[in-house]
């Protein structure tokens, strides 16, 4: 069960050049109790809020696999956070 809310536990982690990987945040997110698919929902909840922006990706990177699928078969690897 998480004690902070999902966009506390994004704050908590370092951005590189104002991005932060998507597989650490879901990792973040499952170590606060969530499941994958909750971990998602939070990510396209805090997105379609305006809190974060999600980025698409062709998919290359370590982590692929915790990411929530993107627009025309991309994924979503980054994000900033925005408010």
């Amino acid at each position: 069960m998480q004690t902070r809310t999902p966009l506390e536990t994004l704050r908590s982690l370092k951005p590189f050049a104002g991005l932060v990987l998507v597989p650490d945040a879901v990792r973040a997110l499952m170590a606060a109790g969530d499941t994958l698919d909750a971990a998602h929902a939070a990510l396209e909840a805090l997105d379609e809020a305006g809190a974060i922006e999600l980025r698409p990706d062709a998919g290359n990177g370590e982590g692929v696999e915790l990411c929530p699928k993107g627009p025309a078969g991309s994924i979503f690897y980054t994000f900033r956070i925005v408010g």
